[in-house]
């Protein structure tokens, strides 16, 4: 009988283990974030604004192979540069389809982003903003949702990234050695 007993306990805790991991299912991650905008600021010092331009377009050349393909505006005069960008990351995620079915994986993530460089004497700002995804995984366009801790962490990642390299870039300043 004491038998009987352990043995409905034991089949009802491992029931009720599995009731309660199975309803976290699709709720992983889900803390909302901010992806952006974000910006870094450099201090050149004894860099003017006109040589930090030319520095900043080269560094854009560079990065995305062309400078034309990416900017949608420059203007010495001010500094300014706008333009837009790609990425891309892969993440684990959860998915459900139109009959209700979840779908866990490693999905891959396209997004696109506006860019922003300022400069002036002695300083340069990079800025990353309103990024939005244009491919999923699954091939859908608009699928993205970057309330998900791990996509944002790695667009993050990727941001910094490119933020070190424009860092690098107007210090260093074009290469002459060749």
């Amino acid at each position: 009988m004491k038998v009987r007993y352990l043995l409905i306990i034991l089949v009802a805790m491992l029931l009720g283990s599995c009731a309660s991991f199975l309803g976290t299912v699709g709720t992983v991650d889900l803390e909302p974030v901010d992806i952006g905008p974000k910006e870094w600021v450099y201090e050149v010092p004894g860099v003017e604004q006109a040589e930090l331009f030319k520095r900043a377009r080269f560094w854009i050349a560079e990065t995305y192979n062309s400078a034309e393909a990416v900017m949608t505006f420059d203007d010495a005069s001010t500094g300014t540069i706008k333009g837009n960008g790609t990425g891309s990351i892969q993440y684990y995620g959860y998915r459900e389809d139109e009959l209700g079915n979840v779908y866990s994986g490693t999905y891959d993530l396209g997004y696109i982003y506006n860019l922003s460089i300022y400069t002036k004497d002695e300083k340069a700002k990079i800025e990353f903003s309103k990024v939005s995804d244009y491919y999923d995984g699954l091939g859908l366009d608009g699928g993205a949702d970057f309330s998900h801790r791990e996509q944002h962490d790695k667009i993050m990642i990727n941001f910094r990234t490119l933020a070190k390299e424009f860092e690098k870039s107007v210090r260093e300043g074009i290469p002459t050695d060749w």
